[in-house]
């Protein structure tokens, strides 16, 4: 009886920590799994509503953070009225997004920092923009740590490097990276988010 109950506590020494790093994992795919709705939310709101959704990933003030907005605009005609109606603006390219152009008004919908939609601080998340050519690579092409992804009415994504920058149409596709951090440094399994030319989204096996 006493060598069943060796064996079976070395068994379950033995899985300990492959199940504690199961479990990290879990949080990992959790995490890419919240990301991955944004991005699907953001698509399904542009196509719903008719008006562009703009996700903005950064690193500035925080490890990263995603704004999701949408643009609003008032109607030339509406503009002589006291309080004037915003309606929503298809646009992802010529359009304020700062909104300091009188008119365009772009409404936060969703703030995302971390800790706060992921379930989980200890997260690093990258983003990156591959274009065609490196679509075997996967060539990261915004080291600066910021990139817009603009889902557009008409089924078009379209993205930026740069706050001031100009929109391109996406004919390679978005790369979100989600990978969990143990005293600072990233370690486990990563998981990515793909954003392909049409919209779709999904986490890579």
């Amino acid at each position: 009886m006493m060598v069943v109950v060796v064996i079976i506590g070395l068994f379950a020494a033995l899985a300990a920590p492959s199940v504690t790093s199961l479990v990290k994992d879990q949080r990992t795919r959790r995490g890419a799994l919240n990301i991955l709705n944004y991005y699907r939310d953001a698509r399904s709101r542009a196509l719903g509503r008719g008006a562009a959704i703009n996700v903005v990933y950064s690193t500035t003030g925080y490890p990263w953070s995603f704004t999701i907005s949408e643009a609003q605009s008032v109607v030339t005609e509406a503009q002589a009225v006291a309080t004037p109606p915003a309606l929503p603006d298809a646009r992802c390219g010529g359009y304020d997004w700062s909104g300091a152009t009188a008119g365009q008004t772009p409404v936060v919908l969703q703030t995302v920092l971390p800790g706060t939609g992921t379930g989980a601080a200890e997260m690093q998340v990258t983003a990156t923009y591959s274009a065609p050519a490196d679509l075997v690579s996967d060539t990261q092409v915004n080291a600066g740590g910021y990139l817009e992804v603009c889902f557009a009415p008409s089924g078009n994504v379209y993205y930026r490097l740069a706050a001031n920058g100009t929109f391109n149409r996406v004919n390679g596709r978005v790369l979100v990276n989600v990978q969990r951090l143990e005293s600072g440094a990233p370690i486990g399994i990563i998981r990515t988010i793909e954003i392909n030319a049409n919209g779709t989204t999904r986490v890579q096996l």
